[in-house]
């Protein structure tokens, strides 16, 4: 019995050891000199469900009582999800679907490497200390302080190698959750958000039920869902919006179309953009370069030398018309590309072979037999085998 009794005793120590050690986790603050409080009391819990367990049906009522005013207490929300055993995934999937975003400070390095999705985060530590990259410091750190408040809890002087890597573990899983909430997701494409997600559980070593080809279904349903109408004249939509997205409106620039719309498909349900959201209505544009309303004097273009200046033309028309990747080929009327002249002229053409060598009575004809060879021919200057040499003018007559 007195064996029992022992077995017993040491079980149940360990028990409190570990409900000690998600306790002191739980209650770090999480910045480089301590761990936030702002999620001291209901993210570690989340975290808990190691196992995943199936969604309760009670799941989708607490979906509806998602907050949508901007002063969202997501702990809240989180504790209530957690108690009903909900999937990590689930949690994760609707938390992106917030109103705000909540203040929690996660050391600089740390933060840059997993805003980035670095992979090599603990594959970078190194031992010499002196050479040891800033996240390992910073992460080194937030360990320190969790161990220390737990040894100053429960008056101990050493901490075993269990409870060490419970507090190890629970440390990435806070750090991969606060790094979500701190994520702007709805304002991301969905198959990036769901990157970001799966990044941080795995990060969190956190288990889940969900694929991630349905977690991005799930989180783009959730997004669509939160979406507005677009309203019908753009003096309707909230100026915050406006000034949030960085543009005016109506669209005076329609090069900047694109991303206007991408932008504005984060927020409001629409397929086109009415008429009424631009400055200029465009009209496809016209095959017959003649027709065009603007740069009817440039177009066909005939002369190569423009062809640098193609950019610049094509966010003109852009404005006006409607226009592909590439403008049609009856807008080009250009002479063949010229090629390198022979250094020797027996390798012309057959048409200006006979023309070379030559020997120009005047100044006139030799400009004359330049111009016809540039038709054709690139070059700067002609070679001494193009011209019969007079010969020079002796000294003394015969």
């Amino acid at each position: 019995m007195e064996g029992v009794n022992e077995h017993q005793t040491e079980d149940k120590q360990h028990f409190n050891n570990r409900n000690q050690v998600t306790e002191t986790v739980e209650n770090s603050e999480l910045t480089t000199n301590q761990l936030t409080s702002s999620t001291q009391q209901t993210e570690v819990e989340v975290t808990q469900a190691n196992t995943p367990t199936p969604s309760n049906p009670k799941l989708a009522e607490l979906v509806k009582e998602l907050p949508k005013s901007d002063s969202i207490e997501h702990n809240v929300w989180i504790n209530k999800v957690s108690k009903q055993r909900a999937s990590y995934s689930q949690v994760v999937a609707r938390s992106t679907m917030k109103a705000a975003i909540p203040s929690i400070n996660i050391p600089t390095a740390i933060a840059s490497k997993l805003k980035f999705r670095n992979t090599a985060f603990f594959r970078s530590f190194l031992q010499d200390r002196n050479t040891q990259p800033d996240h390992q410091k910073e992460f080194n750190s937030l360990l320190n302080i969790a161990i220390e408040k737990y040894k100053r809890k429960y008056n101990i002087l050493l901490v075993n190698k269990n409870n060490r890597d419970q507090i190890y573990n629970k440390l990435r899983k806070k750090l991969a959750i606060n790094t979500i909430l701190s994520l702007n997701l709805p304002l991301l494409e969905d198959h990036v958000s769901a990157q970001h997600i799966y990044y941080l559980i795995n990060f969190g070593k956190i288990e889940s039920t969900m694929e991630f080809e349905q977690a991005r279904k799930t989180i783009g349903k959730y997004q669509s869902e939160n979406r507005q109408e677009l309203p019908d004249k753009p003096e309707d939509v909230p100026i915050d919006i406006t000034e949030f997205l960085l543009f005016t409106l109506p669209i005076e620039d329609n090069n900047r179309t694109a991303a206007i719309v991408k932008a504005m498909r984060l927020i409001f349900n629409f397929g086109q953009l009415p008429n009424a959201y631009f400055v200029t209505v465009r009209t496809p544009l016209p095959r017959n370069p003649a027709k065009l309303k603007v740069l009817n004097h440039i177009f066909p273009l005939r002369d190569r030398s423009r062809l640098a200046y193609l950019a610049e033309y094509h966010r003109e028309l852009r404005k006006i018309y409607i226009l592909q990747e590439k403008l049609p080929s009856t807008y080009f009327d250009l002479p063949l590309e010229k090629i390198d002249l022979p250094s020797i002229p027996q390798a012309l053409r057959a048409e200006y072979r006979n023309l070379f060598s030559c020997k120009p009575k005047n100044e006139m004809e030799f400009k004359s037999l330049i111009e016809q060879l540039r038709r054709v021919y690139r070059f700067k200057k002609l070679p001494n085998d193009y011209i019969i040499q007079k010969k020079q003018l002796p000294t003394e007559p015969l």
